[in-house]
């Protein structure tokens, strides 16, 4: 994963691979945010993160549910690990454009701005 690619190019080789469940467990009601679970045993990571929950939307009737106004192409991913040792690890790595989030205690969400096609 890295930030600065489509929200496409992020997600096709995801299903392709069959490394997510195509249809979305869960749409948050204000920005249609799509919520995918990786498929069990696939071993998911992001910047050598563990990743518990893919996440994104666009445009794209036949991934993305659309519950709410859009504004924003995103993609990102929720990984298994507290917010200061993610943002201290993309630091290290040299990912300033990722935006993160607290999820809870030990889990971040890495999320990206989608560049268009």
């Amino acid at each position: 994963m890295n930030c600065g690619m489509s929200v496409k190019a992020f997600f096709t080789p995801l299903i392709q691979g069959r490394l997510i469940n195509p249809k979305p467990f869960h749409v948050t009601p204000g920005s249609s945010l799509n919520q995918f679970r990786p498929k069990a045993f696939v071993g998911l990571t992001a910047f050598d993160l563990p990743v518990t929950t893919v996440v994104g939307f666009t445009d794209e009737p036949l991934l993305f549910t659309k519950v709410a106004e859009v504004t924003q192409d995103v993609y990102g991913v929720v990984v298994r690990e507290g917010i200061g040792n993610v943002q201290a690890h993309l630091s290290s790595l040299g990912v300033p454009n990722a935006r993160i989030f607290r999820v809870d205690a030990k889990a971040t969400l890495i999320l990206c701005k989608g560049e268009m096609q």
